[in-house]
């Protein structure tokens, strides 16, 4: 990741987790990120235009259902559908995307999203990822969260 990109992507998914998710982050170094114990969900979403890439976020399973409650109003307790936590995050991932996309590039530039995807990992993956040079390493609320950017020409 360029180097000039670091503080505008953190900016972003800071506010954005602030403004809508209403979690706050903290930066981390990467050997400073927490052991996760659990399988985690890793939403992905592609951007073409001038450049091609994609924004990616990981983090723990437990994270979407808190995500969804906090994005829908709900308690946590009345998130019973797994699916919508998933969802939840898959929302948030097309804000960042967009908002980064603008924030680097010219915004009269036009580019085309793909449809968020989600799988779940194990902890070995999660491991993998943490360890690419593309991703930052942020703390929501007690949660890790890892944000992946990569972009190259066309």
């Amino acid at each position: 990741m360029k180097e000039e990109y670091k503080n505008i992507i953190i900016r972003v998914v800071d506010e954005i987790f602030e403004d809508f998710a209403f979690m706050f982050q903290e930066s981390l170094l990467k050997e400073d990120i927490p052991e996760i114990d659990e399988n985690c969900i890793k939403t992905s979403i592609g951007f073409e235009g001038p450049v091609i890439g994609t924004v990616s976020l990981v983090v723990p399973e437990t994270m979407c259902k808190v995500l969804a409650a906090n994005l829908l109003g709900f308690d946590q307790e009345e998130i019973l559908v797994p699916a919508k936590g998933i969802d939840a995050l898959k929302e948030v991932l097309n804000i960042i995307c967009s908002n980064i996309i603008t924030s680097l590039y010219n915004e009269d530039l036009v580019f085309e999203y793909s449809v968020p995807k989600a799988v779940r990992i194990d902890k070995e993956e999660w491991l993998k990822i943490v360890e690419k040079p593309e991703v930052l390493t942020f703390m929501m609320d007690d949660f890790p969260v890892l944000v992946e950017f990569i972009e190259s020409d066309i």
